[in-house]
């Protein structure tokens, strides 16, 4: 299984494509495939991901993973539940809110 940037990467690569890519064209051909952002599973569309890049076009595998890095570590982040809340969504049945 692969997660983060190696996953947006097989989208390009199952696409045949290559370097450069617009972000215009990944979302366009696979903006509602869901991205695993993390080895537990936890995942985002990939549209949803690309809309918080500051970024038109990667121009190289490396150029995706210095962009898209840093914003799926921000989305690991955020979605990371400590002990008090894994058990309230137990309890609750339902997420926290931040």
């Amino acid at each position: 299984m692969t997660a983060g940037a190696d996953d947006v990467y097989d989208r390009i690569e199952e696409a045949g494509g290559g370097y450069p890519v617009s972000v215009h064209r990944l979302v366009e051909n696979h903006g509602m495939e869901n991205v695993d952002i993390d080895e537990r599973g936890n995942s985002m569309m990939l549209s949803e991901l690309l809309a918080e890049v500051d970024a038109e076009r990667f121009g190289s595998r490396s150029d995706l993973e210095e962009t898209v890095g840093p914003v799926i570590e921000r989305e690991r982040q955020r979605r990371r539940v400590g002990w008090l809340g894994l058990v309230k969504r137990a309890v609750l049945g339902k997420p926290l809110r931040r």
